[in-house]
């Protein structure tokens, strides 16, 4: 297991981990990959996750990601295509709304992350196979904080990971059952939330799973 928080999750950090990541994982690995930070598609219509420098210049409605400070989709990519593991679980929680909006750029305007878009998810899953993804909610929507020492997305998983509200299968938890549990349960936690927070952040959050949304939304 690697952590990288604070200043280890730098750009450089972050790309470095996943290059030992690719050398280390063989292909009868499984692999899952948790960010947990924001994400920004900029004025050129790159998407970037953001790393602990990452900068931005320009005026709200036209950013521009500083260069090097961030990491972009197409990096993204490469090091995902890199990875020989035939099972590979990527899990984004990188649309925070509220207090935790970072301020990034000169003006010291903050700004609320944005989850990968769907070329984004479809191009991640095409570097290989076994690939799935799940985001901390949908396109359109925000990923709330919650008033717990994780947000509510990030508990949701720590307790799913951990077995509660998840199918029995011999020690064995599977993607479609933990997407399910988090699906449920952050779906109630938002709820439980004052309805002021609520409104403002549109009211719903629900986690996407682009291979499985469509059995839960039936």
């Amino acid at each position: 297991v690697r952590l990288l928080v604070d200043a280890a999750a730098s750009r450089e950090g972050i790309l470095a981990a996943l290059d030992e990541l690719a050398q280390r994982a063989r292909d009868d690995a499984t692999v899952t990959i948790f960010y947990s930070g924001h994400g920004i598609v900029d004025s050129h219509q790159t998407y970037y996750l953001t790393t602990t420098e990452t900068q931005l210049l320009g005026a709200p409605g036209a950013r521009a990601v500083a260069e090097n400070s961030a990491i972009s989709q197409q990096e993204l990519l490469e090091k995902l295509r890199a990875l020989k593991a035939r099972r590979v679980l990527l899990i984004f929680n990188a649309c925070h709304s509220g207090e935790l909006s970072p301020v990034l750029d000169a003006n010291r305007a903050s700004f609320s992350g944005q989850n990968p878009p769907p070329d984004t998810t479809a191009a991640a899953l095409a570097t290989g196979s076994g690939r799935v993804i799940i985001t901390a909610c949908r396109e359109q929507q925000y990923a709330f904080i919650g008033d717990g020492e994780q947000t509510i997305f990030t508990q949701a998983l720590l307790e799913g990971l951990r077995g509660e509200g998840v199918s029995d299968r011999g020690g064995f938890i599977s993607a479609f059952d933990l997407y399910t549990y988090l699906y449920y349960a952050v779906g109630e936690a938002v709820q439980q939330l004052p309805e002021s927070v609520r409104t403002q952040y549109g009211g719903t959050q629900e986690p996407a799973g682009p291979a499985l949304e469509g059995t839960l939304q039936d």
